[in-house]
């Protein structure tokens, strides 16, 4: 019996359908399978659904999810706030993102763990994405606590050949898009370049961009396998306006759209990444080499001038990155019914930040981060599928990940927590930290037309660099979930999931989910006072509803639901910032004859903030029309069609912007405004 436990934790979940053993003089050269896995909250956004909302950013593509929440407090170009199944995944920080295999998330970026920024992929050259809400697939790695999201590249077979597009928008927004496919290829080869200029809808939110994209196969045989490189490189600058202070609105001391101090962004990243692939008839390999340069600066304001009433709170954060990794993935069809998949990586990154404040003229006048750490992370997994019967299949395993991390902070003594710290200190630490992360998936067809499923997963996330130095930065934010000192530790979730797939007919499918995540420990950043804080143990419960339908092969419907109660166990709080309860109606036209459109109606209750303060419901109701000829199309996107002020993201603190008035310490409700009735009309040509 022991040996039976040991095998089967020994393997890892493999979150894939079965695969049919192709035949052996079968074309060997496409090797990646684009199913998504099999679990009853699993989903793939395929391109019909992307081109049918507004999408300015690949970000925006998230916002097809169930359950998920996207907010974007600053202009294009800084990362957006996610929040998913009672998560408040801040920049990323539980929600993990690939791109073809490629890990994006930022460990240890200077500005949240985690730290998302798509805006280095192109969204015409995104031909699909796989969600997995949980962590129950093999291939989940650090940061999908909450879920993941795997983007895939490429070129649809309408868009092959030289396609040329022009945009404008309502706010003086302008972008270009060149891209060129071999019209009678697979759309896996491209080179494409994105220019972009907006203003923004509002004070401080301008931002321009100009992205390069590049994939090309070195080498192409059925023999030898496909090897390619992709490249990646990203330029971008943007407004950061931060949060604006409710009670200065109602005033009138501010617009609605304003900024109370224009912040301003920039980042660059360069992405190099090479990926062989074979396929046999009964294996199939992956091997994915990247590296890369990231450049990250931010200059923000959140809290006017309650700490400092005379230079003000403007802080000024830059992080600088040399990522780098390999992974080697394998699928082995042991026989009719069994699947082996093994996969062994490692990930890792050099990285330089610092933090200061700033006065008014921008001068630094206090220094609260300078650090440099070497981190790594290296994994090893296993996994085995097996169809036990024709109606029932299991898969079940184990993933290992070993930790390693070097950090030296230098600060500047006033920026201690500690009054009575006095001349430089030097903050230097490392250590090594593990996760071992069990994995099990049980699919019964019960009927003809009714699946069952069952999942449970550990997900993990490590921690930062800076953790394993003995500095303390100044720390605000959930007093009563708060936990302090201690060693750095790996968050862990444990989830599960149980819900059923019903297809009533060929055209229409429901699925139903009931999920439960525990965290040991929870941690969030907090945007006040810069820093991860490490909170007490939480437990989520929720459950979702999806049904999705397509009446015609051209008309797509679809519907959501999602509930959640995510609360602190000791204190029996709410988990802030996450809406309990979220919806979505989203419906999509593609038909022969040219015509496009879509609608998607997202909306939230309102959630649950600091200190007992709630939030506001929100409703927005975004666009798309068009018309595709063979050679030329008009497509046109509109965001917040029923033109109503969005306060898409709510926050609550201390602040003060009227620095000849005594600041009050007393927390007040902040909100992030949505955009108002914009437009945007793009013309394509492909030729």
């Amino acid at each position: 019996m022991t040996r039976h436990v040991l095998l089967a934790c020994g393997l890892v979940l493999v979150a894939r359908p079965t695969l049919a053993a192709p035949p052996e003089d079968a074309d060997t050269r496409e090797i990646v399978v684009t199913t998504p896995p099999d679990t009853v909250s699993s989903i793939t956004i395929a391109p019909e659904q992307i081109a049918a909302i507004p999408v300015r950013t690949a970000e925006d593509v998230l916002r097809l999810v169930p359950g998920l929440v996207l907010v974007q407090h600053g202009a294009e170009g800084k990362g957006q706030q996610y929040f998913l199944r009672g998560f408040d995944a801040v920049h990323g920080i539980d929600l993990e993102i690939e791109a073809e295999g490629i890990p994006l998330n930022e460990w240890s970026n200077v500005h949240a763990q985690g730290y998302l920024d798509l805006g280095m992929l192109i969204p015409e050259l995104i031909t699909g994405v796989e969600v997995l809400p949980g962590s129950f697939g093999v291939d989940q790695g650090p940061f999908a606590l909450a879920g993941s999201a795997r983007f895939s590249l490429g070129v649809p077979v309408d868009a092959r050949g030289l396609r040329a597009s022009v945009g404008f928008g309502s706010t003086l927004r302008q972008r270009m898009l060149v891209s060129y496919s071999p019209r009678e290829g697979d759309g896996s080869r491209f080179v494409a370049a994105e220019l972009m200029r907006d203003p923004g809808f509002g004070e401080g939110r301008d931002s321009q961009r100009a992205v390069v994209m590049v994939r090309q196969h070195l080498l192409d045989r059925p023999s030898t396998g496909r090897l390619s490189l992709l490249a990646i490189g990203q330029l971008g600058e943007f407004g950061l306006p931060a949060t604006t202070r409710l009670s200065e609105y109602e005033a009138n001391r501010i617009g609605f759209w304003g900024a109370h101090d224009q912040g301003h962004g920039s980042g660059q990243r360069a992405l190099a990444a090479l990926t062989w692939q074979l396929q046999r008839a009964r294996q199939r390999v992956r091997v994915v080499a990247w590296s890369g340069y990231r450049r990250l600066e931010l200059q923000e304001n959140f809290t006017g001038f309650l700490e400092r009433p005379e230079q003000g709170d403007r802080r000024v954060q830059r992080h600088r990155a040399l990522p780098f990794g390999l992974r080697v993935d394998h699928l082995a069809l042991l026989g009719p019914r069994l699947e082996l998949a093994s996969s062994v990586g490692v990930r890792g990154d050099g990285i330089d930040q610092s933090e200061q404040r700033v006065d008014l003229d921008g001068r630094p006048f206090e220094t609260t981060r300078d650090a440099r750490a070497v981190q790594a992370d290296v994994w090893l997994s296993s996994g085995l599928r097996w169809q036990v019967a024709p109606t029932l299949e299991l898969a079940t395993g184990l993933r290992f990940d070993l930790f390693a991390v070097d950090a030296h902070d230098r600060i500047a003594a006033e920026s201690s927590s500690s009054p009575s710290t006095a001349g430089p200190s030097d903050a230097r630490g490392g250590g090594v930290r593990f996760a071992l992360s069990p994995r099990v998936h049980l699919r019964w067809s019960a009927l003809a037309k009714l699946e069952l499923f069952a999942a449970y997963g550990r997900g993990f996330r490590p921690p930062e660099a800076r953790a394993f130095t003995s500095y303390e930065p100044e720390r605000f934010g959930l007093s009563d979930d708060r936990v302090d000192g201690g060693r750095p530790r790996t968050t862990a979730s444990d989830s599960g999931e149980l819900g059923l797939r019903w297809a009533l007919d060929p055209r229409v499918e429901l699925r139903l989910a009931g999920f439960a995540t525990y965290l040991a420990n929870e941690s969030i950043y907090d945007h006040v006072s810069r820093t991860n804080l490490q909170l007490s143990s939480t437990r989520r419960l929720g459950v979702e509803l999806d049904l999705a339908a397509q009446p015609l092969p051209w008309l797509g419907l679809a519907g959501s639901v999602t509930y959640v109660d995510a609360r602190f166990i000791a204190s029996q709080n709410p988990v802030p910032l996450a809406p309990p309860l979220v919806g979505s109606l989203r419906t999509w036209l593609a038909h022969p004859i040219g015509a496009r459109a879509g609608l998607l109606l997202i909306g939230w209750s309102p959630r649950p903030l600091p200190y007992g303060a709630h939030g506001s419901a929100l409703a927005r109701l975004d666009a798309t029309f068009g018309w595709h000829l063979e050679r030329l199309r008009v497509d046109m996107a509109i965001e917040n069609l029923l033109g109503t002020r969005l306060r898409e993201g709510e926050y609550y603190f201390a602040s003060n912007w009227q620095p000849d008035r005594a600041a009050s310490q007393l927390p007040s409700l902040h909100f992030v405004p949505g955009p108002p009735l914009t437009a945007r009309l793009t013309v394509t040509l492909v030729w």
